[in-house]
């Protein structure tokens, strides 16, 4: 160790190697302090580039629906590329699980493939539909606090307006005199359309998609429109009502310089940013016409910016719940064919009885949601109003396999018509046009069913949720709690609480063991 000091000592008396630690410390001091000095701006210019999902054509003429820049195709065919593998699965059972749509009421045992899986998926089943015909009824738990004498259980029931079907048109009107004091930028000569093209998600990731650009139109002063015809044109199943956003033609757009910002795939990004740093969203919109896509609800996020009470105050008066409402029915009145098809359902299998339903959103074979054994435990709850004279039985879900369960159960059961198939998964170009719109008409009509309900009981997804908030009273609305039990919630809980903790897979169920259970 002596040494080593010794040779230490020696190299310092020599000038030539003190000169030399000098210029080495005195570089390694200016390379620090440029880093300093220069990272946050590289990292900041980095992140502005990553953010550059936006193309802007200076004197565009607009052909046919507005042309998007190759690099945003890319984007786009790179994230339908991720879903290929369902999409394959989904196109290969369609014959398959539409013919079983037309058997089902029949009483027919639907034999799905889509739905089989390596771990025996298709033997569950069929163990089931033996139990049930067999009578043995499966086990479940229930939330109960106040006896229902009828069956001798515990039954409890939110302290909320009965739900009345013929009281519909009343809260519409309601609902359209609040939309009436809203903000309305429909005389500006800039637009925010929100853009659905390729992957877009399904009918509640669009309905979200389209409440949150239609709130950021108003916090930024555009003029609001839409733009969907995948699988096909939106008009053909809800029209506009008290705002005209129908997309606008060539000549009011020409010469107009176009921005598409995907918050659909880069949603994260946008959501931190402006939780961050609190901007004006009137800056992030650079062009005179802005495609936005979307798909999640930004209610939380709008409230905390600075503009917001000013721009949209009404923002803060109300739950997301209330305001989704509003803005649907404000934006939305169904078109002929979807009324008809509504209509001719209640009146000529639902008729003078109530209705109970259950939204059984499954999943794919990919992604499994829940089992047929989970399943079991809401299916098993409406047997309590199958018991009754005054119900009716309707089950909206993703597979013919759990229609087929519910007709051998229930011997109220009702069901809607047409394909069963999710709107997103229709866009390979493969399927008939008029199958796509079928199946698409289907699904509007099962969530314009699910929001007049008496009964609703939501499993872990946003169809079901969307519908429930729609919905103008919280009586007679429950959640499965997966795997665990069905128990009572409130409109103005079902979309920021319970969506995405306890009705998710179990994953995350175990991560937010404690709220659920509180």
């Amino acid at each position: 160790m002596s040494v080593l000091f010794y040779h230490i000592r020696c190299c310092f008396k020599n000038k030539m190697t003190r000169k030399a630690l000098r210029t080495v410390t005195l570089f390694v001091f200016m390379c620090c302090t440029y880093s300093v000095y220069k990272l946050p701006s590289l990292y900041w210019s980095l992140k502005s580039s990553q953010h550059q999902s936006v193309i802007v054509k200076e004197n565009s003429v607009m052909k046919d629906r507005l042309e998007v820049d190759h690099r945003q195709v890319n984007d786009i065919s790179k994230s339908q590329n991720n879903d290929i593998r369902i999409e394959n699965n989904f196109e290969h059972n369609l014959n398959v699980s539409t013919a079983n749509s037309i058997n089902t009421v029949n009483g027919s045992r639907a034999t799905n493939e889509g739905n089989k899986t390596d771990n025996g998926t298709n033997i569950e089943y069929d163990k089931l539909l033996k139990e049930i015909d067999n009578g043995i009824e499966a086990d479940i738990k229930y939330n109960t606090l106040e006896e229902d004498i009828t069956i001798g259980e515990f039954v409890f029931e939110n302290e909320d307006i009965e739900f009345n079907i013929n009281d519909i048109d009343n809260f519409r009107k309601k609902s359209e005199k609040l939309f009436e004091t809203f903000p309305n930028h429909q005389n500006s000569t800039k637009y925010l359309i929100y853009f659905c093209e390729g992957k877009c998600g399904g009918l509640a990731d669009r309905l979200k998609g389209i409440t949150m650009v239609y709130m950021m139109s108003l916090l930024t002063q555009r003029r609001f429109a839409i733009s969907m015809d995948t699988p096909c044109e939106i008009e053909h199943f809800l029209q506009p009502n008290l705002l005209d956003w129908s997309f606008p033609d060539r000549e009011s757009l020409a010469g107009k310089t176009v921005q598409i910002i995907d918050c659909f795939e880069r949603h994260d990004a946008y959501e931190i940013d402006l939780q961050r740093y609190d901007p004006d969203p009137i800056s992030m919109l650079k062009a005179e016409v802005v495609l936005m896509k979307a798909n999640q609800d930004w209610t939380r996020i709008f409230r905390k910016l600075s503009v917001s009470p000013k721009r949209f105050p009404q923002l803060y008066q109300y739950h997301s719940s209330e305001l989704l409402r509003t803005i649907y029915i404000g934006l939305f009145k169904p078109s002929s064919e979807l009324s008809h098809s509504v209509n001719e359902f209640f009146k000529q299998k639902v008729g003078d009885k109530k209705l109970a339903c259950l939204h059984a959103r499954m999943g794919e074979a990919l992604y499994q949601r829940y089992t047929y054994r989970e399943i079991m435990i809401p299916l098993q709850f409406l047997k309590r109003f199958d018991n009754r004279d005054d119900f009716k039985i309707m089950i909206a879900t993703d597979t013919e396999n759990v229609k087929t369960i519910a007709n051998h159960m229930y011997k109220n059961f009702v069901d809607t018509s047409g394909p069963i198939l999710h709107i997103d998964y229709m866009r390979n170009g493969s399927m008939a046009q008029d199958l796509k719109c079928a199946g698409f008409m289907r699904s509007v009509v099962d969530h314009v069913v699910l929001q007049r309900c008496d009964k609703l009981v939501l499993t872990g997804s946003g169809f079901g949720v969307t519908a429930a908030s729609i919905r103008h009273t919280s009586r007679g609305l429950y959640v499965y709690m997966r795997g665990e039990a069905v128990m009572p919630t409130r409109r103005e809980l079902v979309r920021e609480t319970f969506q995405w903790r306890c009705l998710s897979p179990s994953f995350d169920s175990k991560f937010y063991s404690n709220i659920c259970d509180s």
